[in-house]
């Protein structure tokens, strides 16, 4: 019979790292800054409305109408024209239905999707301005 002679295979051979340099101790160099106070977020802008109507601009979606037929008609006496931030504006239309949701899961979400979305074209349109 034939006898079964095993084959053993080199070791892989390791790569030898040179070792690891020390940095040192920089204390007296690390400077933490100071904290910053934040503004407020993109939907607290405050706003002014010019007075200009909806029919002034051609493409024109509900919302966009309702948002600006809302600047003009909100009889709540705790929203002020000439100093708002766009969240409250759709919150208020939503409340005296200028603006409609009605399938909405999540209508926090929504609303701040519309602030997002007509912000910079109510800005750009001459019907806000910062106040």
């Amino acid at each position: 019979m034939a006898e079964a002679t095993s084959v053993r295979k080199p070791a892989a051979t390791t790569r030898k790292r040179a070792p690891a340099k020390s940095k040192g101790s920089n204390v007296k160099e690390l400077k933490i800054p100071e904290p910053v106070e934040k503004g407020r977020g993109r939907t607290a802008h405050r706003f002014s409305y010019t007075g200009k109507s909806a029919v002034e601009t051609k493409p024109q979606t509900p919302q966009f109408v309702a948002m600006i037929n809302g600047m003009q008609d909100i009889e709540d006496p705790s929203f002020d024209r000439s100093n708002f931030d766009l969240y409250t504006l759709v919150d208020f239309c939503v409340k005296e239905g200028h603006l409609d949701m009605p399938h909405t899961k999540n209508p926090d979400k929504q609303k701040r999707r519309i602030v997002a979305c007509y912000k910079a074209r109510l800005a750009s349109e001459g019907y806000v301005v910062r106040a």
